[in-house]
């Protein structure tokens, strides 16, 4: 592990896995409210962790009296109207040479996939507030190289009328505005070398 994944995370208190202790993790989906339904997304299993890695799962972060906290920070607003305190369900952090990361958002969305951008963006944000932490206070300054996903359960339309062809899954996108978006099944184990670029 390198100075940048082990800042981070001494100073983020969400649940994290680390590359160096173990090659895979579960990212789970404790929110959804259509979990008795057969497409619902409850978890999906990401392989092949390298050392170099850290995963941190800052939807799954317990506040005071192990309440569930769902957004950002307390400080801001929390109606639905206000799209800029959402969380997604994991970042993927790798750390490369020379005080460069990759950061991978990871979103799990079952039927509907809408909310998610918002999502995406939102942690952007938050992530960027960590490397001015880490500039800041530690005086280590990163670049960043951050892609977006949405793994789904939702068959597109076109996919409906011809069961027999298969989507090809898309590369993570640049843009949070326009996320890749990737049909998975429940429960999937899915390579981290398919979502890296």
């Amino acid at each position: 592990m390198g100075e940048i994944i082990d800042c981070i995370k001494e100073i983020l208190s969400c649940p994290s896995i680390c590359g160096s202790t173990h090659d895979h993790a579960l990212i789970e989906e404790e929110n959804n409210a259509e979990k008795t339904s057969p497409n619902c997304l409850k978890k999906i299993l990401l392989c092949d962790v390298g050392r170099d890695m850290l995963i941190i799962k800052p939807d799954q972060l317990n506040g005071h009296k192990g309440k569930r906290i769902s957004c950002i920070s307390p400080l801001f607003r929390q109606d639905e109207k206000y799209q800029h305190n959402r969380i997604c369900d994991a970042v993927l952090i790798k750390e490369n040479s020379g005080s460069f990361c990759k950061l991978l958002f990871i979103e799990l969305k079952s039927t509907n996939t809408s909310g998610a951008t918002s999502q995406l963006k939102s942690t952007k944000c938050f992530m960027d507030y960590v490397s001015c932490i880490l500039e800041e206070f530690y005086k280590i300054k990163i670049k960043l190289d951050r892609r977006y996903i949405v793994l789904h359960t939702k068959v597109p339309q076109r996919l409906r009328k011809y069961p027999t062809r298969l989507e090809i899954p898309e590369k993570p996108s640049k843009d949070s505005n326009n996320p890749a978006r990737r049909l998975v099944s429940s429960g999937d184990h899915i390579s981290i070398k398919e979502l890296m670029w």
